[in-house]
């Protein structure tokens, strides 16, 4: 099983809602209720137009284009001012397929070189990828949640990794 790793573009839009659609799906179970699990995906499976157009969401192709997995970083996060040396890892998905290749890991590396400057990423987690983002180096910063429109509410962890090498 081959990919290549490239820079996200709008025309990918379709294809990485429909891959985070396959990939929450199937990677919540265990890890949530059926019912949160069937509510909560069609809402955070919603692909960030403008990290696309940041060039700073990065997407794993296939063979015959198909789009295996998706991850990026940015310095904001949900309209709260960018800090200095602080980046956030955002919408890391890996097709259900395709789990255990390293896609994860190479597109946090392809994050790590494009983001020199960052020495803290910080992500909100799904309970059910603490332990990939623990392999990466990241920690338990604490226990949240993420309210959701309409008032749903998705468990979730902070977890923060630091560049190796700084304080």
């Amino acid at each position: 099983m081959s990919y290549c790793l490239r820079s996200a573009t709008l025309s990918d839009l379709e294809a990485h809602v429909h891959l985070s659609e396959l990939s929450f799906s199937k990677g919540l179970v265990g890890s949530y209720d059926p019912d949160l699990i069937e509510q909560s995906v069609p809402l955070i499976s919603q692909v960030s137009q403008p990290l696309i157009q940041s060039g700073q969401l990065y997407v794993a192709e296939g063979d015959q284009g198909l789009l295996v997995g998706a991850g990026g970083w940015s310095r904001d996060y949900h309209g709260a001012p960018a800090v200095a040396g602080v980046g956030h890892i955002r919408q890391f998905v890996v097709h259900p397929d395709w789990t255990r290749q390293g896609i994860g890991r190479a597109l946090f590396d392809f994050c790590l070189k494009a983001a020199k400057d960052v020495v803290q990423f910080d992500c909100q987690a799904s309970l059910s990828a603490i332990s990939f983002y623990r392999s990466l180096g990241f920690e338990v910063v604490a226990q949240d949640e993420v309210m959701l429109p309409n008032g749903i509410i998705f468990p979730s962890c902070l977890m923060r990794y630091r560049r190796p090498g700084t304080v």
